[in-house]
This record gives C-alpha cells, structure tokens and sequence, in this order.
C-alpha cells in the first residue's frame, strides 16, 4: 500500500530531461544537488488540477515564483506537502485561482478540482520556460499553527522526495 496516490495534475508529458534529483549548474547555484521535482511539459494557461485531497495554500517566493501547496490530510502518516509551482500570480486578469490567495489561508480541495493555471513564474531565477513543476515533500505540520516543516530538509531537493511512485497513473481531471 502506497502512503499517498496523485493524479497527474495536468494531461501533458512529464520532461524526460527534468525528472527528480536532474542536475544542472541552476541548481547547484541555489544550494541544491538537484531537480526536487519532476516537471510537466505544459504551455502557460495550462488549467492545473488537484493531484490529491488535503488543504491548499497560495504560496510565493523571493524569486517571483508561485504555486499552490497542498497539505495532505493529517490522518496520513507522514504527512505530504504537494507542490504545485511556477503558475501564474494571482490576480492575473483572465487566469483566476479557484482556493484562496490571501497569505496564509488554506482551502480544502478534493483531488480533481481545478485550482489555476500554469504559467513561467520565478523567470530567469528558477523557471526556464512555461511548465508545471510538482514536487513531493514529507512533513510534519505544527498542530499550534498549522506551518508546515520538511521532515528532511537538509537533504539537497528542499526535503522533497522523487513523487514518481506516488502516482497512480490517472490524470486528475
């Protein structure tokens, strides 16, 4: 028995050459040994959907990146921080997110909603083009406050994990 199943949360190929733990100088240069990730071969505006259920958070980085976290629910042991990332910003007019984007707010999501859409955010830092990067990171969650901290985060992906097994070879739609 899996610990977790996703759904592909988009219909398009996953990059053969940007699978989980890939190197290239890009990483390295943000103090990482490689990919902690795998990235979806999509094109911006690319609807994206829940790859499971749990609760969703709007989330943005020092980089202009941004992306939904979902935290799978706490009666999953461990529990998983899904990474949905390089989608467009909020209130981008005509590619509204469907959970909320104010800081720090989670909205429940079933596996198979439609959350937002793709897009290129984090370019030239972290992106390299349109695409959908998911990453997989075992965490434990503080029950005082809901923060969410990688299980391992010293171990050069950001604490994530290679999400491959963890797919159930079904899209989310």
């Amino acid at each position: 028995m899996k610990l977790m199943d996703l759904y592909y949360p988009v219909k398009d190929e996953i990059n053969q050459a940007n699978l989980f733990g890939a190197t290239s100088p890009m990483y390295a240069a943000l103090g990482q040994k490689g990919h902690p990730g795998i990235d979806f071969e999509c094109k911006s505006g690319t609807p994206v959907y829940a790859p499971c259920d749990g609760d969703a958070l709007y989330v943005t980085d020092e980089y202009g990146g941004c992306g939904i976290w979902i935290r799978t629910p706490n009666h999953t042991a461990p529990q998983f921080n899904v990474i949905l990332w390089h989608m467009y910003p909020k209130d981008t007019p005509g590619f509204p997110y469907a959970i909320s984007t104010q800081q720090g707010v989670y909205t429940p999501v079933k596996a198979g909603e439609m959350l937002g859409y793709s897009d290129n955010s984090g370019f030239p830092t972290e992106s390299t083009g349109p695409h959908l990067h998911l990453g997989v990171m075992p965490c434990e969650v503080r029950e005082s406050d809901g923060a969410i901290t990688a299980i391992s985060p010293e171990n050069g992906y950001l604490g994530c994990v290679d999400p491959e097994p963890y797919f159930n070879q079904h899209y989310a739609q």
